[in-house]
């Protein structure tokens, strides 16, 4: 949701976009063990535009939705270890 409100505010042209996602977590915090972190210790994402656009506005495309993102920032504010890879289909 956030890559159309960004790619709108900067003019931003793609046809699509494909997700990969994965995440590392330890079960044993979900199943009430205490101590455990009950959310992702590490994430990693993939992101596959359908676009014409240059290398330098994928950029700052990327650079708007995390600035905005509430699930990003929620991560990022939970220490979460996240790494995401923007490409061009």
């Amino acid at each position: 949701m956030m890559i159309a409100y960004a790619a709108q505010d900067l003019n931003f042209e793609y046809e699509g976009v494909e997700f990969v996602t994965e995440g590392t977590l330890d079960p044993r915090g979900f199943q009430g063990m205490e101590g455990v972190r009950t959310y992702f210790e590490s994430t990693h994402m993939k992101i596959v535009l359908d676009t014409t656009e240059s290398d330098e506005r994928i950029e700052a495309l990327r650079k708007a939705v995390e600035a905005r993102c509430p699930i990003h920032n929620l991560m990022h504010a939970a220490d979460v270890a996240m790494t995401a890879e923007w490409i061009r289909k």
